[in-house]
């Protein structure tokens, strides 16, 4: 080995190693939350049904009220009462 490389890298070398550290860390990290959701079996689970559970209600709803016909709609616009204007004669 050098001996003036190790004297003079080891300042270096502990930068690099705490970096190194600080990256595994972050991964640790990261990996531990996707477990972490991945093993919430009841949460996911409830949120799947849940958001199944709002569809099928609309789509029921959608389904039990009927559609209207242009006619029908045309029969549910206000009239207008021409008989109760006194300046119409």
């Amino acid at each position: 080995m050098d001996a003036s490389r190790d004297r003079a890298a080891p300042d270096d070398r502990v930068v690099v190693i705490r970096a190194d550290i600080e990256a595994a860390r972050d991964r640790i990290v990261t990996t531990l939350e996707a477990l972490r959701h991945k093993v919430d079996v009841p949460a996911r689970l409830g949120d799947a049904v849940g958001t199944a559970a709002g569809e099928f209600m609309a789509h029921m709803i959608d389904r039990a009220t009927p559609a209207k016909s242009a006619e029908e709609e045309e029969e549910e616009a206000p009239q207008a009462n021409l008989d109760a204007d006194p300046r119409i004669t």
